[in-house]
């Protein structure tokens, strides 16, 4: 079959519907030309797809949900006449995924030796083409002036640099302060306290009375060693009111009466 023109109308029809159309829609409004000749058509008069707005038929749902566990996002794009994005995008709103097997494949794809990515790797043992050289020697006057604009200076901060005085929130709700350079953060509540009573003791910490990690008002800070900290507040019946820990506290030494009762008469028995 010879190469069929493209008549001015049909051009002005694919710049309106390319972009929003699957393709099976496409095939549809232009029966005398094959989806391959469409997209090369499209990529002469630079259209695109809009990525927005692209519709996955019925049919290509099905396709899409059976191919994808197994099939590449970019072969499944092409499938489809869509990009890359939109596939992404649809096998997220679906919750499909990929095939452990099929990723690990991929995978290693990746590191044989014919593989195109592999030239951009940089070989091990390779010696770097300036090693042992002097800037001058590998670099052009020019390119070395360029480059000083860009140097990091002695003394110079980083940009995300935190001066004395920054605060952050760690993942247990505790903020710390920094305190010193170049990096040293201390836990908030600890600095407070310091300032009222001095050092705090070795083996002791400080607590919130009202479990509010972040008020540091003096009054709601206490001191307690860590010894008492794990019998109360960080055991496992600390969240139950006092009676009910008292409850508890009563039963685990009745238990160990009884299991000790038990032990003592089985003894006797086997005596």
């Amino acid at each position: 079959m010879g190469k069929r023109s493209w008549s001015e109308a049909d051009k002005l029809l694919l710049q309106e519907k390319y972009g929003s159309s699957t393709s099976e829609e496409l095939k549809e409004l232009f029966p005398n030309h094959t989806y391959s000749a469409i997209k090369a058509k499209a990529i002469i008069l630079k259209l695109k797809k809009d990525t927005s707005h692209f519709h996955f038929s019925e049919n290509q749902i099905s396709e899409l949900i059976d191919l994808y566990p197994f099939t590449s996002n970019i072969d499944l794009a092409n499938r489809f006449g869509c990009s890359i994005h939109s596939v992404e995008n649809k096998a997220h709103r679906l919750g499909l995924k990929k095939d452990l097997e099929h990723i690990r494949q991929t995978s290693r794809e990746r590191f044989t030796e014919d593989h195109p990515a592999r030239k951009f790797h940089y070989q091990k043992g390779r010696t770097p083409e300036n090693k042992g050289l002097k800037q001058i020697e590998f670099m052009s006057e020019e390119a070395i002036a360029r480059s000083k604009a860009t140097r990091f200076k002695k003394g110079q901060l980083s940009w995300n640099h935190k001066p004395i005085g920054s605060e952050r929130i760690d993942k247990y709700g505790y903020v710390s302060i920094k305190v010193e350079e170049p990096n040293i953060f201390k836990q908030k509540h600890r600095v407070i306290w310091e300032q009222h009573h001095g050092p705090i003791p070795k083996g002791f910490n400080i607590q919130f009375k009202n479990g509010i990690r972040t008020d540091f008002a003096i009054e709601n800070l206490y001191i307690i060693t860590r010894s008492d900290q794990l019998k109360t507040e960080n055991s496992l019946i600390a969240k139950y009111p006092k009676e009910v820990q008292l409850a508890i506290q009563a039963k685990g030494a009745l238990n160990r009466q009884i299991n000790k009762l038990l032990k003592q008469t089985d003894n006797e028995q086997t005596n």
